[in-house]
């Protein structure tokens, strides 16, 4: 009976185990009617490698949450359990013969913040092997860890990767946790761990106080009430990843209780497609970095405000991901964007129909405070050349709301940065931004060479731009070869009005160049 305990006692209910390369949490240890000795039922994570229900010749011996997701098997069949402390030894002191081991590699491919572990080959394996309290960035991942051990010899780790092990509860994480006093980073991904009790969060919460940055990718946390009860076990945590746990709702946080002091936030890989949801996030005080990759948003709209206010939600918001996501209408979501105070670095995939330069000027050009997007710096000529997209796209519609306040600040809300860019560059003239009913797809226009005394008539394509027409322009009047001229033109009802064509890429109807206008040319 003494045996029996003992052995019972490694098989707890809701332990995780590994056959093979399958993983499963234990439902079920012990006889089988009409069958001799001990058994383990489990449920396993991929549901196709079950067989039933928990079910035996009609006796229910455990429930599964997913329909034939169980079957029942011998211990003895099932990979022995370690330590994190043999973990390490094995990995990093003992295995110098191959010190990167067919785990490591894969972690490599996986990447799985691979560039904090710590690949190092066998020469300064051999070398650390009598120091192992010289390692800081450890991986175990995939390996059979259940418990801690005796993590004395590594107290110096700093980072620690658990990816799929065999570890099931918050007091093995908080043992391994207690042990190493320099811990900042832990990997947690891909173990599914039981939740606390209060009674744990009582006793286990000072264990994580040291702790920076927790992973918790893929480990079927779906409801994010859940989350906020672990959470509880750190609530000074700066960066958690959340990535890829079919999450689609969220819960407002009491941020007395969690997320005091969270600098970073990655939900990327979820189901959030809804932005109302994400405004349940907005009171997190301490949030600057919020990751939203992959998730299906198609639209984003936040509380309204005047349009020279911002909102007082995400109020130290500086990065927002939006990257792989179906975003609908750029403009709108741009001018939602402007509303957050100090947002300054936006990721985003491009419209596939207007392309990653038209989305560069409109978010530049309608986030007033935007300094990066896509990692791609806004300089100040950048942003003056979107400004003034931006002043010339929407200015006839501007001028039209002059008449009337209700009107004005109709726009206004719309067009948020608008009012800003007036006051920088001032009100738009009706000649420039007036539509024009455009017949032909080709105009004729006067190209005067000063310093010449020469003047040619030509008629262009509308669409022709404005690096075509130099060549043109080199040509036409036999320039010395690498000599670029310098254009500009004159509006011909308007001959006061002069704008230098500065824009290679643009084309003439961009610069809203009429039949009759003259393009001036200089050497």
């Amino acid at each position: 009976m003494v045996g029996l305990v003992e052995q019972m006692t490694t098989f707890p209910i809701n332990s995780r185990i590994k056959v093979n390369s399958d993983y499963g949490t234990v439902k079920f240890f012990g006889e089988i009617k009409g069958y001799s000795g001990l058994w383990v039922g489990v449920e396993w994570d991929d549901s196709r490698r079950g067989k039933h229900s928990g079910c035996v010749n009609d006796i229910q011996y455990f429930e599964t949450t997913c329909p034939n997701a169980g079957s029942m098997i011998r211990p003895g069949k099932i990979a022995p359990f370690d330590s994190l402390a043999g973990a390490i030894e094995k990995r990093y002191v003992l295995n110098i013969g191959n010190p990167l081991d067919e785990n490591l590699l894969r972690e490599t491919k996986e990447n799985f913040k691979a560039s904090i572990f710590e690949f190092v080959g066998a020469e300064k394996i051999m070398k650390k092997q009598s120091h192992v309290e010289q390692l800081e960035d450890i991986s175990v991942a995939y390996s059979n860890t259940q418990t801690a051990g005796d993590l004395m010899p590594f107290c110096n780790l700093v980072s620690v990767n658990l990816t799929a092990t065999l570890i099931w509860n918050w007091r093995i994480v908080a043992d391994i946790a207690s042990q190493l006093p320099r811990l900042s980073y832990l990997n947690l991904s891909q173990n599914r761990l039981v939740l606390p009790s209060d009674l744990d969060i009582s006793d286990l919460e000072p264990s994580f106080r040291h702790l920076k940055d927790i992973n918790l990718s893929d480990c079927g946390l779906s409801c994010f009430k859940d989350i906020l009860h672990i959470a509880r076990l750190f609530p000074y945590i700066e960066s958690l990843s959340l990535q890829n746990n079919n999450i689609s709702t969220l819960t407002v946080p009491d941020c007395d209780v969690v997320f005091k002091n969270l600098h970073k936030l990655d939900l990327h890989k979820n189901n959030l497609s809804s932005f109302q949801e994400i405004l349940k996030l907005g009171q997190i005080e301490s949030l600057e970095v919020l990751l939203l990759m992959v998730n299906g948003i198609r639209s984003i709209k936040l509380p309204d405000c005047e349009p020279s206010e911002y909102l007082d939600m995400f109020r130290n918001l500086l990065e927002i991901n939006l990257r792989d996501n179906p975003i609908e209408n750029e403009i709108d979501t741009f001018n939602e964007l402007d509303k957050l105070l100090k947002l300054s670095v936006l990721n985003q995939t491009p419209n596939q129909a207007s392309g990653f330069d038209n989305m560069f000027s409109r978010a530049v050009g309608l986030i007033s405070n935007l300094k990066t997007l896509n990692k791609i710096d806004v300089t100040p000529a950048r942003r003056r050349d979107a400004e003034y997209d931006v002043w010339k796209e929407y200015g006839w519609e501007y001028l039209l709301t002059s008449g009337s306040p209700t009107d004005r600040l109709s726009f206004l809300r719309k067009i948020r940065a608008y009012g800003r860019i007036v006051a920088k560059y001032g009100c738009p003239d009706e000649a420039l931004v007036r539509p024009q009913l455009k017949q032909s797809s080709v105009i004729t226009v006067n190209l005067l060479d000063p310093e010449a005394n020469r003047l040619v008539t030509k008629k262009l394509p509308k669409k022709m731009i404005i690096q075509v027409l130099q060549g043109l322009v080199i040509k036409l009047f036999k320039s010395d070869a690498g000599k670029l001229p310098i254009l500009s033109y004159v509006d011909e009802e308007r001959q006061d009005v002069c704008v230098v064509l500065d824009n290679m890429s643009k084309t003439l109807d961009y610069y809203s160049i009429q039949n009759g206008d003259t393009i001036i040319i200089q050497w």
